[in-house]
Formats: C-alpha cells, structure tokens, sequence
C-alpha cells in the first residue's frame, strides 16, 4: 500500500462487522492497493462494512470506484457499506459524482450499527 495511504481494520465479532479506518488520499495512486483490500475482504466473505473517513482529506473518481465496488458487492450479498465521518471535500465529490444517496453516512459508530 502506498506510503500516503493506509488502512487499519477493527472486527466487531458480536455484530459481524469489520470497520475501516482510512488514513491518506484515496485517489488514483491508492485506489489500487484499496481495492485489492477491499476484495480480499470480500472473499473472506466480509460484507458488513463501516468505513471510518476521518483521516481521508481527498478522494478522487477514482477513489469513489473503489466504494461504489465495494457497495455493490455488499449488498449482493446482504452487506452495507456504511460511511463515517465524512468529511465536506468528500461529500462535495460523492455529490458532483451524484453517489451521496448510494451511501448511508453517519459520524456515530452506534448509529453506523444499525444499518446493517
């Protein structure tokens, strides 16, 4: 993964989840590395996802692609891709992407818990 971005994973074993802290630009250099995660996520059949952007100041189409990928697998297999702490540069790029709605966003965890 890519110097300027990474990712650090917490189970939640009760509820089955898995939440994402991002950390770094998820934009074209990164969206590589993100996806291959991503996917290695879902062959281990992990599709009730919190992503916590907190530590994302950019994010590109790019970046988005990986999302929107991991989206659709969840929810073709009972998941969710929950987003927290989105911040206003990344809601301003999912709005002019039009994805805003594709997404349920939150800043509370518990919150995030009940979308799945």
């Amino acid at each position: 993964m890519s110097k300027k971005f990474r990712i650090e994973q917490e189970e939640l074993a009760e509820q089955s989840v898995t939440v994402l802290h991002l950390f770094g630009d998820l934009d074209a250099h990164s969206s590589r590395d993100a996806q291959d995660y991503m996917d290695d996520l879902a062959d281990k059949k992990k599709f009730k996802l919190i992503v916590d952007m907190a530590g994302v100041k950019y994010m590109s189409s790019a970046g988005a692609s990986v999302l929107l990928n991991s989206q659709s697998r969840a929810r073709e297999n009972d998941g969710n891709v929950v987003l927290m702490n989105v911040g206003v540069k990344i809601q301003q790029v999912m709005e002019l992407l039009g994805i805003e709605t594709l997404f349920d966003l939150t800043t509370d965890q518990n919150i995030a818990l009940t979308k799945f």
